[in-house]
């Protein structure tokens, strides 16, 4: 389902990718197309992992996962994508402040992070506890989302589409 100014629709199409989720992770060619980064926000350092070219895809981890929970999908969207695997703050290779694990907070850095990289408005996945921070980013920054897929903790499965710079 799509919310768009209040409309029910139908999602956008979307291709579907063959991925074997079982077969074995090969660094040496991810680290091709991907790189490791990291980035001050907010006044933290922020971890990352980008590759890929064109319309940007930022995916956030789970609790408590890392980006390198998305490492076996990231190549597939790779293909049509510049993916941005985040480690939020708190997790992986990111700072871990004592203060700002709120929705907003992290809204916030992944705002300051995308306004930095400069890739324009973005696809965004969240999913688990990062589900909230999806659904903040997009509530807050409707004109910087294109597509919003957000699944987890106390909110409803819902897939944001913005039309006209609302969610």
């Amino acid at each position: 389902m799509v919310v768009t100014n209040q409309q029910v629709m139908a999602p956008a199409p979307i291709t579907p990718v063959e991925i074997d989720l079982y077969a074995a992770f090969e660094p040496t060619t991810f680290f091709r197309t991907f790189r490791h980064a990291s980035i001050q926000v907010n006044g933290i350092k922020l971890h990352y992992v980008i590759g890929g070219q064109a319309e940007p895809v930022v995916l956030l981890n789970g609790y408590p996962e890392t980006w390198y929970g998305w490492r076996k999908i990231m190549p597939a969207l790779a293909t049509r994508h510049t993916v941005i695997a985040v480690d939020v703050r708190g997790t992986g290779a990111s700072d871990k402040p004592i203060h700002g694990y709120d929705a907003r907070t992290i809204g916030s850095d992944i705002y300051q992070l995308v306004q930095q990289l400069n890739v324009g408005s973005i696809h965004l996945v969240a999913y688990d506890i990062t589900g909230r921070v999806g659904y903040a980013y997009a509530a807050t920054y409707p004109k910087e989302v294109r597509y919003a897929s957000v699944d987890g903790n106390a909110t409803a499965r819902i897939w944001v589409r913005t039309s006209n710079g609302r969610c």
